[in-house]
């Protein structure tokens, strides 16, 4: 359950929020994070926005685990390059999973999650103390398309079958239960019922476009802390 909040003023640009919501983000990751703290990792563009304000740290004793596997493409918005920049800030161990984001096939994906190199990654998230999570859109704005995570087609299919949007790359109805569609079941990610018992969950996700997923979020026990913005607060208040 939401134990707190934090609320940063919305920029006059809605396509500038991720940037006012990482910045929040990665002071109040700062603040949290502990000597010798495990911290589990989603990506997006707010963690690499909270990347920005991150405090740097020295023999802090850390680990970052990336919660997703990564994309074909290098780009600076990807779990491997998110993982690594906190990891880099840090001075901590960085543990990837060394797996595409959505296998071939669902046998594919089953035998990758039981390859020691995936247990190891899921292992450690299973212990992490703090987690960041962010939410995928399925709206116009979203930046899914762009950074070649999923196709348009792929996005209209995940809609028509209900979903809202995703969180650590599994995609979910408007309850946040995740939805029975092809693509999760291909998804190398560690499960949201691992993250759930994560002892603090951190939300960041802003924008009047994002409240669906943020809700469904929420709805699904993902957030002990929710980061957002103004618009996106109104929003989630008033339903």
């Amino acid at each position: 359950a939401l134990r707190g909040a934090v609320v940063v003023p919305s920029p006059a640009d809605e396509d500038n929020v991720r940037h006012i919501v990482g910045i929040a983000t990665g002071e109040y990751i700062s603040k949290s994070l502990r000597q010798d703290d495990i911290l589990a990792l989603g990506w997006g563009g707010t963690v690499y926005a909270a990347a920005q304000s991150l405090s740097p740290r020295k023999n802090s004793g850390i680990s970052v685990v990336s919660l997703s596997g990564g994309l074909p493409r290098s780009a600076i918005i990807n779990p491997y390059d998110n993982a690594a920049s906190f990891a880099k800030i840090l001075d901590a161990q960085c543990y990837y999973m060394t797996a595409p984001m959505y296998a071939d096939d669902e046998t594919t994906k089953k035998a990758l999650m039981r390859s020691s190199a995936i247990r190891t990654v899921v292992d450690k998230a299973t212990n992490a103390d703090v987690a960041l999570l962010t939410t995928i859109d399925l709206t116009a704005k979203t930046w899914i398309i762009k950074h070649g995570a999923i196709t348009r087609e792929m996005l209209k299919s995940l809609v028509a079958a209900g979903a809202v949007g995703g969180v650590c790359d599994q995609y979910v109805d408007a309850d946040g239960r995740v939805i029975d569609h092809e693509l999760n079941r291909r998804t190398v990610a560690v499960p949201l019922s691992t993250i759930r018992k994560i002892p603090h969950l951190v939300l960041c996700a802003g924008g009047s476009f994002k409240i669906p997923i943020i809700r469904a979020a929420l709805a699904a026990g993902l957030a002990h802390t929710l980061i957002t913005d103004e618009r996106a607060a109104i929003g989630l208040l008033a339903a």
